[in-house]
């Protein structure tokens, strides 16, 4: 009994020191950030956020010659997607299934009552919608949500449950004839996203379905995408209704839908811009100048060495997923004017802008980035924009102290300009002292200066 009682004793007393510690801790987070803010407010300039800019819609009818027979997929990776030996026949032509990447079916019924009975349908405000789960962004399916009715034998439902097909296991096939009131013509894609709030994660999905429509030869005007993840709406979704088209949410179904071509996107983990280094991938120029042709952007742009475009971007604090309710944002600049400064010092007679590029219409962002020279940041998912860069554009990426430990996709970005042939330079900090609380970093100018410098001359040699 004493033992129990001064056990009792002993864990109280651990659990206050604990307690007092936090709270000890937080304060000194508080004072810390009270007498850092002013400094860091004269330290953060202005930035282009927040545009307003009417509602910008794409008509669909244009034709791409991408998606005709006149230009043909003939490189790797994606090759050997396509490659005929690859392939996995079952009801004849009608269901096709290439490898373990994708899958294309005619004449196919989906039942959106058979799916699990999750509390969002997808699409909802991200502050309705704080502190659900990630599994419940995801719907589970039943073993006949999708119903293919041909004449087969037995050895079908086998061929398609031995194949790598992401959804073999919801898709049943039968003899009976399949009634659906909803019929939709054209041909849909099904995307299952991962990060739908990532633009990074965004900027792969739709190079997917880009590379899919080249090989199937389908035009914007012939598609539309399906939805087939519950995650709650993000500004990106309207940039699918300029490029492709207005997505439909799987959870917002109930009835039957008969697709005459339904096609089962490439699973995110398989789709290239992995988060490890990946082997060079094609058709980067060719997928740029579509995006930015659908924006009514210019595709082409020339380089005036002595007036040099250079964008620095910025991070801010916002709430982007329900699971981060405080909005807490990684990897930011404590320095910014400093930076912007020595820029503008280094590079007189330049356009210098500072941009929260997640604050923008997607317009915006892909005007901005298509005419950028010198693209400098924080690693982070704004640096996607280097698809987008012109291709004798330089990039500067920031990293800080530690972030590289146990993290292999840093050099996702870096990759990109490998690909594309651009230049590329890094700076990661090594010095404890330049990490300020709450994730901000003070970048020295002299690195701005020294590795800017090296870049435009890279760029612009005498």
């Amino acid at each position: 009994m004493r033992f129990r009682q001064k056990l009792k004793s002993v864990l109280t007393i651990l659990v206050l020191v604990l307690i007092i510690g936090g709270i000890l801790l937080f304060q000194h987070y508080k004072e810390e950030m009270t007498r850092l803010m002013p400094s860091l407010k004269k330290r953060q300039i202005q930035i282009l956020a927040y545009i307003e800019q009417p509602e910008f819609i794409m008509q669909n009818e244009k034709k791409y010659e991408y998606f005709t027979d006149k230009f043909v997929i003939d490189k790797e990776p994606f090759l050997s997607w396509f490659n005929k030996n690859n392939q996995i026949h079952i009801c004849g032509d009608r269901f096709k299934i290439y490898g373990k990447y994708f899958g294309v079916a005619r004449n196919i019924v989906m039942h959106p009552e058979k799916r699990s009975k999750n509390s969002v349908k997808g699409g909802e405000q991200v502050k309705a919608v704080l502190g659900q789960t990630e599994g419940q962004e995801y719907f589970n399916l039943n073993s006949d949500f999708w119903e293919l009715s041909c004449d087969t034998n037995d050895t079908s439902q086998q061929k398609l449950s031995n194949s790598g097909l992401h959804w073999r296991n919801n898709i049943k096939i039968g003899s009976t004839a399949n009634n659906a009131s909803n019929h939709i013509h054209k041909y849909t894609f099904g995307v299952q996203r991962g990060d739908y709030a990532n633009l990074h994660n965004w900027m792969r999905c739709i190079f997917n379905v880009f590379i899919l429509m080249s090989f199937l030869k389908v035009q914007p005007s012939e598609m539309s995408i399906l939805f087939l993840d519950a995650h709650p709406f993000t500004p990106l979704d309207k940039a699918w209704d300029v490029i492709y088209s207005t997505p439909i949410r799987v959870g917002h179904l109930s009835q039957p839908v008969h697709y005459e071509n339904f096609i089962w996107g490439v699973e995110e983990k398989l789709m290239p811009f992995s988060e490890h280094v990946d082997p060079p991938i094609p058709y980067l120029e060719e997928f740029r100048t579509f995006v930015l042709d659908r924006f009514d952007l210019p595709t082409k742009d020339v380089l005036n060495c002595k007036k040099l475009r250079i964008t620095f971007i910025v991070r801010r604090n916002a709430v982007y997923h329900p699971r981060n309710a405080a909005g807490n944002v990684g990897r930011k600049v404590f320095n910014e004017a400093e930076v912007v400064e020595t820029l503008m010092k280094a590079f007189p007679g330049s356009h210098v802008q500072a941009a929260l590029m997640e604050a923008l219409p997607m317009k915006s962002q892909l005007e901005i980035s298509s005419q950028t020279d010198l693209w400098i940041g924080m690693h982070g998912a704004g640096m996607t924009h280097i698809a987008f860069l012109p291709k004798h554009a330089a990039v500067l990426e920031l990293f800080q102290k530690d972030f590289k430990v146990n993290r292999p996709w840093f050099v996702c970005f870096h990759s990109i300009t490998m690909w594309r042939g651009m230049h590329y330079d890094s700076w990661e900090n090594i010095d404890g002292n330049l990490e300020m609380p709450h994730d901000y970093t003070i970048v020295p100018t002299d690195v701005i200066a020294q590795r800017t410098q090296k870049l435009v001359e890279q760029m612009c040699p005498k």
